[in-house]
């Protein structure tokens, strides 16, 4: 791996946001001109993330990251039409747009003079975020992966595609392999071991970040850095995970195409449900294609089939959670409303506990239909070079 392959990726993305910062500042025709230096300085970012090294992780990150910014840089310029404030210094609000991808930014505290925080406001926000993540990381480090490397020892074939299905292994047990305790222990440790590891490697990049343009540029305030995550308590449905507890970097851009062709070319009314449910299918629609596409331009293993797979089966449990939730909840539907079973649903710890069980099974069910193609790929990689390189012995 040479330097200057590594320095391919960065220099286009540098190049593409500075095109950005220019043309968010001019008219829309010339918007419409610039868009092609901006996209394809994006994309051949894309493109060239696997020089930034295969298995690493950073070569997966980098590729979302150029995925997630071309739909930020669409949306802001095109669907939104994002016109700066007059009253801010032009560079500075160009600046602020580039950098809020889910659009949380106050316009009104962006101006010449606003204050900056202390310096030891600034130290302690750094240091917390930074010891934050320094825990994070000793505790993957010295705990979960040695855990996962003594306990579980992990093959190949506990990830082969007969693995994948369960269902119907379940309803007919004669259908093979049988289900056993390692393969329930595996699908349980898969089944939350991608939150923890999305959350570490996405949280570790926003603190770097934050703490770069607040503590050391110091052109931003520790308020415009919030934290990427919401509370893991607040995710005690599939809507909630993705909503109150996942990051939201792609949302407001994919409300914001969604409403464009819900309402120009489905015709939907402005508000109504079926917009609101077609936005809903198009933020996973998204997800699914740019995680795809991440990994196809990264060199990870790519399974386009296993992601939509799992996202539209999201998106079609959080509906299903819209319409059952109401009914379930109601004496009408076979409940008693003095029963002791109704009350404990009805309770805030019992509506919590039921919905922490329908999560986990359905990550349970689900996330092994999405990850275990992608892990059997690069675990038989590793075992053929392997036994390649015992071969000649």
């Amino acid at each position: 791996m040479f330097l200057s392959e590594v320095l391919i990726p960065p220099a286009f993305f540098i190049l593409s946001s500075f095109i950005f910062l220019l043309t968010i500042q001019l008219p829309s025709q010339a918007r419409v001109l610039s868009s092609p230096f901006i996209f394809g300085t994006a994309i051949y970012s894309l493109h060239t993330s696997y020089h930034l090294g295969p298995h690493t992780g950073v070569n997966g990150l980098w590729a979302l990251l150029n995925c997630v910014w071309i739909l930020h840089a669409a949306s802001t310029l095109f669907f939104e039409q994002l016109e700066l404030p007059q009253d801010c210094p032009p560079w500075k609000s160009a600046y602020k747009c580039w950098a809020d991808p889910q659009r949380r930014i106050d316009w009104k505290t962006v101006s010449l003079k606003s204050s900056l925080p202390s310096s030891s406001n600034i130290v302690f926000f750094a240091v917390r975020r930074l010891l934050k993540s320094i825990v994070c990381w000793l505790l993957h480090l010295c705990v979960v992966e040695p855990f996962t490397l003594l306990y579980f020892g992990l093959k190949a074939q506990d990830f082969a595609p007969s693995r994948q299905v369960l269902l119907r292994r379940l309803l007919w047990p004669s259908t093979r392999p049988e289900i056993d305790s390692r393969e329930i222990q595996i699908r349980l440790f898969v089944s939350v071991s991608w939150i923890w590891m999305g959350y570490l490697m996405l949280d570790t990049c926003h603190v770097l970040l934050s703490i770069f343009f607040v503590s050391i540029l110091r052109i931003d305030t520790p308020e415009e850095w919030p934290p990427l995550f919401g509370s893991p308590l607040e995710a005690y449905s599939i809507r909630r995970f993705w909503v109150k507890f996942w990051h939201i970097m792609t949302v407001p851009s994919c409300n914001s195409s969604g409403k464009c062709f819900a309402r120009r070319v489905a015709g939907f009314a402005p508000g109504s449900r079926a917009e609101r449910l077609f936005i809903a299918f198009w933020a996973f629609f998204l997800s699914a294609t740019y995680h795809a596409i991440a990994d196809w331009q990264a060199g990870e293993p790519c399974c386009p089939t296993a992601d939509f797979i799992f996202f539209m089966a999201n998106f079609g449990a959080a509906a299903i959670e819209t319409i059952a939730v109401p009914i379930m909840t109601t004496p009408l539907w076979g409940w008693q409303s003095n029963s002791r079973l109704y009350q404990v649903i009805q309770s805030e710890r019992g509506r919590k506990l039921v919905g922490y069980v329908w999560l986990l099974g359905f990550f349970f069910w689900a996330v092994p239909k999405w990850q275990y193609p992608k892990v059997h790929l690069v675990l038989r990689q590793t075992e053929d070079s392997y036994f390649e390189a015992l071969s000649p012995l």
